[in-house]
């Protein structure tokens, strides 16, 4: 039997200009070598700082940015997936 499940629906409007950022948890919840999150905070300041830079150009930045983070020794614990759309 499939259980039904409520979530929540929310409408807005999206107008050109407007970018969006979808990402999994794996990009705020990767570690540095003192197992401090990149967190929410690091995230917005990333994508704040390359607001006027293409969408493509900021995804190669914070991939930059999170694997700076990540020291190259420390195993990947989870997915770390993004996507970046610009509203034309």
């Amino acid at each position: 039997m499939v259980q039904e499940c409520d979530y929540p629906v929310f409408t807005m409007s999206i107008e050109a200009g407007e970018r969006f950022l979808l990402y999994t948890d794996g990009v705020t919840e990767a570690k540095n070598g003192r197992g401090e999150f990149f967190g929410d905070v690091r995230l917005e300041e990333v994508v704040r700082a390359n607001a006027s830079r293409t969408a493509a150009e900021l995804s190669d930045t914070l991939l930059s940015e999170i694997a700076q983070w990540r020291p190259a020794s420390a195993p990947q614990q989870d997915d770390i997936t993004f996507v970046v759309i610009d509203v034309v």
